[in-house]
């Protein structure tokens, strides 16, 4: 779940039509929902500072506060020299993983054949946290909007199209 951020927090965002701050629940594999227990019932403690209490779900090893940005990136960093990561040769960053969250959520959705664009608009801007009509749906899917237009240009069905159907 993400919760609603507090009135000062909420009073710094420029952009005060955005659903990122309103809290909202979304939808996670079985495999990260495990991964999140185990790392909030036997490492997430081994951060907090006494006296320091606080909600945020990934602290930083220095301070037991909330990890900044810059040491989400040296993290990320980290990740990619991990030899198997390293033979993919892309890039990992905090964009990509996003942009490559919505494509695959678009994907799914598309799989899963929901009935009308402005449904799967919907879904897509409830979840990236954007505000109804935003052109961030389009941008962040585009991968997967182009995939199903080359499926459909060449005279294959998707799997959307197949579920539509029935």
């Amino acid at each position: 779940t993400i919760k609603k951020p507090s009135a000062i927090n909420q009073l710094k965002r420029r952009d005060g039509a955005s659903m990122k701050t309103r809290g909202r629940v979304i939808p996670i594999s079985l495999d990260l929902a495990s991964a999140l227990r185990f790392y909030i019932s036997h490492v997430r403690d081994d951060f907090l500072v006494p006296k320091r209490p606080t909600t945020a779900l990934f602290l930083s090893a220095r301070d037991g506060r909330r990890i900044a940005a810059m040491t989400f990136n040296h993290i990320l960093k980290k990740v990619a020299q991990i030899p198997e990561i390293k033979q993919l040769g892309t890039r990992i960053h905090p964009h990509g993983l996003r942009s490559t969250g919505a494509t695959n959520t678009r994907r799914k959705i598309d799989e899963k054949g929901v009935s009308s664009g402005i449904e799967v608009e919907e879904v897509m801007s409830y979840l990236g946290g954007w505000v109804e009509g935003s052109p961030m749906v389009r941008r962040y899917t585009k991968a997967a909007l182009s995939e199903k237009l080359g499926a459909i240009v060449r005279g294959k069905k998707t799997l959307g199209d197949r579920v539509d159907r029935q």
